[in-house]
């Protein structure tokens, strides 16, 4: 009888050292992992503002995209008036291929006008080209039609004004401008036969015009040509 009431509290002695140690173990765990957890977020917060003095040192200038270079109706290349500024190397400042340029001109004083858009046909004559002259004319109808499909068109609208005095319209820039601003009215069928568009116009002078992928319309300051493309 003696021998089981020492072994019970032999039993009872060893499960409270036993707690005792659990318990130790757990708050030491605890402990370490918190004291962890906040050297890390102490290294993180020094490794990230390294990385910004770093990223401010030796950051490339910031420029404006404002230079497009357009072919088969996408964008196939960005650059800018001060990027070309700075690149000597002619293979780095222009894609071999393209069809033309859109240059994008803002009001930087009023984000809320539209962004003049002059078409540059040449990169060589991109220099005296930047100049965005709005034209006084505007056509009071557009409908671009594809097979059985009517959509109206507007050359200017809250984000863009292709009204430049200069600027040329062909099948190209006709193909660009319809993907870029109305795509959601186009289909697959349409894109097939896209290139066999018909554009009818009202102009300023209240005459019908139409336009085909044979012609090419210019602005010009107060009215507008257009001509057969040879």
């Amino acid at each position: 009888m003696d021998l089981l009431l020492q072994m019970d509290r032999i039993l009872v002695s060893l499960s409270s050292a036993f707690a005792t140690l659990v318990c130790n173990i757990s708050y030491n765990i605890i402990y370490y992992f918190s004291v962890g957890q906040i050297k890390i977020r102490k290294l993180k917060r020094q490794i990230v503002t390294l990385l910004n003095t770093y990223s401010s040192q030796t950051a490339k200038p910031c420029y404006n995209d404002d230079i497009e270079f357009i072919l088969d109706g996408k964008v196939i290349h960005r650059s800018s008036k001060e990027m070309l500024a700075e690149i000597y190397d002619e293979t780095m400042k222009y894609p071999e291929h393209y069809d033309f340029i859109i240059y994008t001109e803002r009001d930087p004083d009023n984000d809320e006008t539209s962004a003049n858009k002059k078409i540059i046909r040449d990169h060589t004559k991109i220099n005296c080209d930047l100049v965005c002259e709005k034209s006084n004319m505007k056509f009071l109808l557009c409908e671009f039609e594809i097979g059985e499909k009517k959509i109206k068109i507007d050359f200017k609208n809250e984000f863009s004004n292709y009204y430049i005095n200069g600027n040329t319209f062909d099948i190209k820039f006709f193909i660009y401008f319809l993907q870029k601003y109305y795509s959601e009215h186009l289909d697959d069928a349409d894109l097939e036969k896209i290139h066999n568009f018909r554009i009818n116009v009202l102009d300023h002078n209240v005459s019908n015009e139409l336009i085909t992928k044979d012609d090419l319309v210019k602005i010009n300051n107060s009215d507008y040509e257009k001509m057969k493309i040879s």
